[in-house]
C-alpha cells in the first residue's frame, strides 16, 4: 500500500475530497477503493505524520499553480492561521488530558510539533513551559486574525451561512457531480472528442485544462 506524493498522480476528484474535508484523507492512498476501511485506517495511523505533511505539500503545490501572487499570499496566511489554531487545540487538549489522567504520553506526543521539546521526567516547570507555549500561540492567533480581518475582510463574512452549507452538504456524490459537470463543460469548450474522467484525470492535467479554456475565452473576447 502506498500514497500519492505528487499532483501528477492523484486525481482531481480524490484530491478535492481531501481538500474539502480532511477526514477523507484515505483518498490519498493509491487505489484506495481496493482496501477495506480497517486496512486504510491502520495504514494512515502508522504513516499519519508523513501523510499529513505530504498533503500539506500537495496543497502548497496546488496553490502555486492555481493562484495569482496576491491570492497565493492570502492562502499562505490562511494556512498559517490554520496551523496555529491546530497547534493551540493540540496543546490545550494534551494539557487537559494530562491533568485528568497524569499519563505522560499525552505530553510527550507534543514533541511531534515543531518548536516544542519535552523530556522526562515531567515536572511543574514542564507544565509552565507548555502553558507559556499555549499563551504564545494564542497571542499569535489574535494578532494574525486582526491582520487578516483588515487585509482580507471577505474571509470573515457569512461564516454562519458557510457552516450551515457544510452541515447540509451530506450527499457523498455531490462533489463528483460538480466536478463531472465541469468536465463536461471542458469537453464542450475544448472539443476534445473524448470524455474527461474526474476520477482518473490528475490534478496537474485538470489545472492545465482549466488554463487552456481561460486562455481560449480571453482570445475570443479580445
Amino acid at each position: 500500500m502506498d500514497y500519492h506524493k505528487s499532483l501528477d498522480t492523484i486525481s482531481i476528484y480524490h484530491f478535492q475530497k481531501i481538500f474539502r474535508r480532511k477526514e477523507d484523507i484515505s483518498n490519498i492512498i493509491v487505489n484506495h477503493e481496493k482496501y477495506t476501511e480497517k486496512e486504510k485506517n491502520k495504514f494512515i495511523t502508522r504513516n499519519r505524520k508523513d501523510i499529513l505533511s505530504t498533503f500539506d505539500k500537495l496543497q502548497n503545490d496546488f496553490s502555486r499553480i492555481t493562484f495569482s501572487k496576491q491570492e497565493l499570499q492570502r492562502e499562505k496566511e490562511k494556512a498559517k492561521l490554520t496551523y496555529l489554531l491546530g497547534k493551540k487545540e493540540i496543546l490545550l487538549s494534551s494539557l487537559i488530558a494530562f491533568s485528568q489522567s497524569n499519563e505522560i504520553d499525552f505530553l510527550l506526543v507534543l514533541n511531534e510539533i515543531r518548536g516544542i521539546s519535552i523530556k522526562e521526567p515531567i515536572t511543574p516547570s514542564t507544565i509552565d513551559y507548555l502553558e507559556t507555549q499555549l499563551k504564545g500561540v494564542e497571542n499569535k492567533i489574535t494578532i494574525l486574525k486582526s491582520k487578516l480581518k483588515t487585509k482580507y475582510p471577505e474571509l470573515f463574512k457569512d461564516k454562519d451561512k458557510d457552516k450551515k452549507e457544510d452541515v447540509e452538504e451530506q450527499d457523498p456524490n455531490e462533489l463528483y457531480l460538480q466536478l463531472d459537470n465541469q468536465a463536461l463543460q471542458m469537453e464542450l469548450s475544448l472539443e476534445t472528442g473524448y470524455s474527461i474522467n474526474v476520477k482518473t484525470t490528475n490534478v496537474t492535467r485538470w489545472v492545465n485544462l482549466v488554463k487552456i479554456i481561460k486562455e481560449k475565452f480571453e482570445r475570443l473576447n479580445k
